[in-house]
């Protein structure tokens, strides 16, 4: 027999703080340690990068990421995403890495007058 008294079904909430209460306490799942890292494998989605065929490149990946989180360029990769968005050639995985990279270094090289 159900004990309609304490079934969740029957139980209705107080008020609308009841609810957003229940919400709260719910935590999404942490995917990565770092910031860098959730950044790197997000950037690389957006890039429709596969690193399950391109092994060999997701260190350097993941390295250049976390430079450039410990030494505050994280504009520099904002800048890079957004050369690589919207570079005109038809691009695979390895070209658009290394057009990442080129980037990224280049930036660095520009002189200001």
């Amino acid at each position: 027999m159900i004990n309609y008294r304490n079934d969740w079904r029957k139980k209705k909430p107080e008020g609308i703080f009841d609810i957003l209460k229940e919400k709260a306490n719910v935590k999404p799942k942490k995917v990565c340690a770092y910031e860098w890292q959730d950044r790197a494998f997000d950037m690389a989605k957006k890039l429709n990068i596969d690193f399950k065929k391109n092994k060999a490149e997701l260190p350097k990946w993941l390295s250049l990421f976390k430079n450039a989180y410990n030494r505050g360029r994280v504009g520099r990769l904002e800048n890079c995403y957004s050369f690589v968005v919207d570079y005109t050639k038809q691009l695979d995985d390895i070209g658009k890495i290394r057009l990442f990279f080129w980037r990224y270094g280049e930036k660095g090289q520009i002189k200001r007058e």
